[in-house]
């Protein structure tokens, strides 16, 4: 995997004595659309583009920005845990 992402130590490592797990919350707020629509097109856009950024190992376990083209519009906190 070398589109960009970080490389984190273990990222697709497999322990075959404990169970991976990762614990998510998420905060988000658009204001100033014209409609609920549009404020939910940019939630739903800065959802698509966390996802992403989760499921390719850009983010670490702390707590991060979410920013759209307005600028910052909440935080996520992930916490990547092995169990076992």
């Amino acid at each position: 995997m070398d589109n960009g992402a970080i490389h984190l130590n273990g990222f697709d490592e497999q322990d075959p004595h404990a169970t991976a797990g990762l614990t998510c919350d998420i905060e988000l707020e658009a204001v100033g659309g014209l409609t609920p629509r549009e404020v939910a097109g940019r939630i739903a856009a800065a959802l698509r583009s966390l996802a992403t950024q989760i499921e390719t190992g850009l983010l670490e376990s702390g707590h991060h920005p979410i920013d759209d083209a307005a600028g910052e519009i909440g935080t996520v906190y992930l916490d990547f845990f092995g169990e076992g």
